[in-house]
């Protein structure tokens, strides 16, 4: 199944082109489960001073394996242009992560895994035709290569079958004080920020960002205070 856009997301131009939701390089890392259709998960919600209050799920069935899942939501110029930059800056260092190797990322390292998360969570997006992201970090993304300082992106290895093809995607509407009116949130606009899971392989990843300031504090002092039974952190923010 593709998801499509008459203009491109990034720049408004066309023609569109496919763009491969798991990029085809990293294909062959991903395992098959032999079905011939994936499910999606999208949860939306409402947060208030940082608490969540509310909430609902949406599973949707999609046809073809998880890891040939495609968007047309970008334009031929971006997809093999900066776009391509980004996947090619990051193979290398994903590929290791992905196979479960021990790596230590150098700062230019860490850089580049995060700017491709960072794409694929705006992408991503569209597979339910709902925006939360501010046009604001498409254009720092399209024009340095790296998302804003106010993106939290973590990493961490794992060993969850059902976790080595995944995605989970959660749209929020929040504040930070109790009298918001956020009634005039309205569809396809009525979230402002979000928080989206990866599973590559033995590589997960956790991608939070919002345009209130302070929104995900409590939420990203958790995350980093994960730890295994071993005492060792589970994910770290790159």
């Amino acid at each position: 199944m593709t998801q499509f856009k008459q203009f491109c997301v990034f720049c408004g131009g066309s023609p569109i082109s496919d763009e491969h939701f798991w990029s085809q390089w990293m294909h062959p890392y991903l395992p098959r489960n032999g079905k011939e259709y994936h499910l999606s998960t999208n949860y939306g919600g409402e947060y208030i001073a940082g608490e969540k209050i509310d909430g609902d799920r949406a599973d949707r069935k999609h046809q073809g394996p998880y890891r040939t899942y495609k968007l047309r939501v970008v334009c031929r110029g971006c997809n093999s242009g900066w776009m391509g930059q980004i996947e090619e800056n990051a193979k290398a260092p994903l590929t290791d992560l992905m196979l479960g190797k021990s790596v230590t990322l150098s700062t230019e390292q860490a850089a580049r895994v995060a700017a491709w998360f960072a794409l694929k969570t705006i992408i991503g997006e569209y597979r339910y035709n709902t925006v939360s992201i501010p046009r604001t970090d498409y254009e720092c993304i399209k024009t340095t290569g790296f998302p804003p300082a106010h993106w939290h992106i973590w990493i961490g290895s794992h060993q969850v079958e059902r976790w080595k093809t995944a995605y989970t995607e959660k749209q929020i509407t929040g504040c930070m004080s109790a009298d918001f009116d956020i009634s005039g949130f309205t569809p396809p606009n009525e979230y402002n920020a979000c928080t989206t899971s990866f599973g590559l392989g033995e590589l997960f990843a956790h991608v939070s960002v919002a345009s209130v300031n302070g929104l995900f504090d409590r939420h990203d002092r958790i995350i980093h205070d994960m730890r295994s039974t071993f005492g060792r952190r589970l994910l770290a923010r790159i």
